[in-house]
Order: structure tokens, then sequence, then C-alpha cells
């Protein structure tokens, strides 16, 4: 019966959610509202894509010691190069109406002259803005699950070849491969932090104006910052630890910066709002 079905959601939620912070499970009132009929949402278990990242870290160490199975690899690049494209645009979409949804309900508040509810709720602001995020998170989980999906299966051929462009694997065979194997790992890493990202850099476009569209373009002109950035430093000649740094440090702590910056600078401006 329906109701059953509702049950049978319901603690399928209660079980999913049970790991987050309060801010960010769908049983948040802030995230429920903004969700509306998208709280029935579920991710895709993760659990084959873990196991994959597993064995392909293993695959690398093995290497070591049998440096031929390399070549066993390559031949899956066909595949990754085909998936690349489809991929890169489910990324980009999401983000899209991620930061979209952020910016325009973070405007809303302010269209609505409800911010001075939102100033004696007993949660703090930045706490309020970081549940505007989950919810537009949440409305993409299934694109995003199936991205870090893709991304975990289909990577490490692709990586294969740009490590070993850095560093030939036969010159210097212990720094390819740590570059292999942390890139494996930073690839997945890397998704769900950007999309916590360019929601902050939404909510940081809400609390600037009220005019939706300029709140929208804000958002998209800090994504195209950050992303133009983050590619455009790898450019440059790095070597040994500063190729590392910029490949594989970057991408997990900048966006760590800026969400931090984003959402303190997004909720300062809407406790100052008139």
């Amino acid at each position: 019966s329906d109701a059953a079905i509702a049950r049978g959601l319901g603690k399928n939620t209660a079980q999913i959610d049970r790991n987050l912070p309060e801010w960010a499970r769908r049983t948040n009132p802030i995230v429920r509202r903004h969700l509306a009929e998208y709280w029935k949402v579920t991710p895709s278990e993760f659990s084959g894509a873990i196991r994959a990242i597993g064995i392909q870290l293993a695959i690398v160490f093995l290497t070591f010691l049998f440096p031929f199975l390399l070549s066993f690899i390559m031949p899956a690049v066909t595949i990754s190069l085909v998936l690349l494209p489809m991929g890169l645009y489910m990324h980009a979409a999401a983000l899209y109406h991620i930061a979209r949804r952020s910016a325009d309900w973070v405007a809303d508040e302010r269209n609505n002259n409800s911010l001075d509810l939102l100033r004696v709720s007993p949660r703090p602001m930045i706490e309020i803005l970081a549940s505007k995020i989950a919810a537009s998170i949440w409305r993409q989980s299934e694109n995003l699950s199936l991205i870090i999906v893709f991304t975990a299966y289909f990577s490490m051929p692709l990586l294969v070849i740009q490590w070993d462009s850095y560093f030939a694997a036969a010159r210097e065979p212990v720094l390819m491969r740590l570059g292999v194997g942390l890139a494996i790992i930073v690839s997945v890493v890397r998704l769900p932090l950007e999309a916590a990202m360019v929601g902050t850099f939404g909510a940081l476009g809400g609390a600037a104006s009220r005019w939706k569209p300029a709140a929208q373009i804000t958002a998209q002109v800090l994504a195209i910052a950050y992303f133009a950035f983050i590619n455009l430093i790898r450019l440059l000649p790095w070597e040994g630890m500063g190729r590392l740094t910029v490949e594989i440090i970057l991408p997990v702590a900048l966006p760590l910066v800026l969400i931090t910056l984003c959402l303190r600078g997004a909720a300062r401006m809407l406790e100052r709002s008139a």
C-alpha cells in the first residue's frame, strides 16, 4: 500500500541520513522544505565504487613488483575516453543546478522579507545556509552518485597516462605511482567537495543580491573562475612536490577554504541586511 511504501521510504531515509550532520539530513525542516517531493531521492550504494578504488590502488602497488601490469590497464582507456564527455557534461549540469538553486533560495529570503525569521531562529545563520545548500545537493544526489561511480571505475587509465607524462614510470617509478594512487582518491573526493563549493557560491550570490539573475551570475562567475584557475595552474612546469601539490593537495584544500569563506561571507551579509 502507499502507506507501507511511505513508511519504507521514511525508514530508508533515516538510515541513510543517520551519519550526516543534523543540518544536512532530509529530516531537517529547512532541507525538507526545499526538497518538497524530492525528499525521496536515494543516492547510490557506494560500496562498489569503494571496492573499485581499493582494487585500483592494489594494482598500482603491484606494478612496483610487476611493471607489465600497466600495459594491461591501457586498453581500458578507450572506455574512459568515450565516457569522459558524458561525465563532464553531467558534472557541469549538476553543479549548475546546485549553484542556481542555492542562489535562488537565499535570494528568496531577502525578497520575501523573511530574514528576521532567520535571525531569531535557534540555528546559526551559517547552519541555515548550509541546510539550503544541502537541499540543493540532495536534489542532484542521483546524478552526483552516478558521476562518482563513473569516476571510481573508469578514471585510472587516463590517470596513468597523465602521471606518466609528468614522471615517466621508467625514470621516477615511485613518484609516478604515488601520483596515480593519490589521484584516484582525489578524483572521487573532489566531486562532493566541488558540489558543496558551488552551493556556497550560490549562497554568497543570493546574500549579495535580491535579484535572482544577478545572484545566479555571481555564482556562475565564481565557479568559472575557480575551474579556470585550478586547470590553468596545472599548465605551469611544476616538478616533484610542486606537481603533487597542484594536482593532489590544491583540488581538495582550495574548495574547503572557499566553502568556509563563502559561508561566513554570506552569513555576515544576511545578518547585516535590513
